[in-house]
């Protein structure tokens, strides 16, 4: 976090400090069209290529995937009141979300004439877990369970690549690198 002492009769200064970056968005949709379109067509390597170019990814598609040996190990170094947390939002993420599930339904309109609305879930879902300098746990179950409510069964997270770029010493804010693996 940036400290500022702010001057008010410093106008100028004033002014500077609260102006917003100026951010084009002229080519965004079709940036975003062409990485689309290349991992459509080039799969997981063009994943890697972007992550590389946009999160410093350094790895490969052999270490792209969490193992489960992995994940049962992050989740013996979690602490009990961490998982207690992680388990009371999970469960009012959950109660919170089952009320918004849709329900199918039919009438008949005029006699032979049907109508009515279906739900039918997406069988794959990609989840960003924005990582920079204070990833949180919460974001993960925040999008995960309305996904899973949803009848989604496949998961693909995405998890800026901070962790392996820093020694646990180094992880900001004292983040523990398990949790966005539970």
């Amino acid at each position: 976090m940036k400290k500022v002492k702010l001057d008010l009769s410093d106008k100028k200064g004033f002014d500077q400090l609260i102006r917003r970056k100026n951010i084009s968005f002229e080519n965004v949709e079709s940036d975003v069209r062409n990485i689309l379109k290349e991992v459509k067509t080039r799969g997981i390597s063009a994943v890697i290529n972007y992550s590389k170019k946009y999160d410093g990814f350094s790895g490969s598609s052999a270490n792209i995937k969490v193992s489960q040996d992995e994940i049962e190990s992050a989740t013996k170094n979690i602490t009990q009141e961490i998982r207690a947390a992680i388990d009371i939002a999970y469960r009012n993420i959950k109660k919170f979300h089952e009320k918004q599930l849709p329900t199918n339904y039919e009438t008949e309109i005029t006699k032979g004439i049907v109508c009515g609305r279906k739900f039918t879930q997406i069988e794959n879902v990609g989840l960003y877990i924005p990582g920079g300098t204070a990833p949180l746990p919460s974001t993960v179950v925040m999008l995960a369970i309305p996904a899973k409510l949803a009848g989604c069964d496949t998961f693909f997270n995405h998890l800026i690549n901070i962790f392996n770029a820093l020694p646990d010493h180094q992880v900001p804010f004292g983040f523990q690198k398990p949790l966005v693996m539970l």
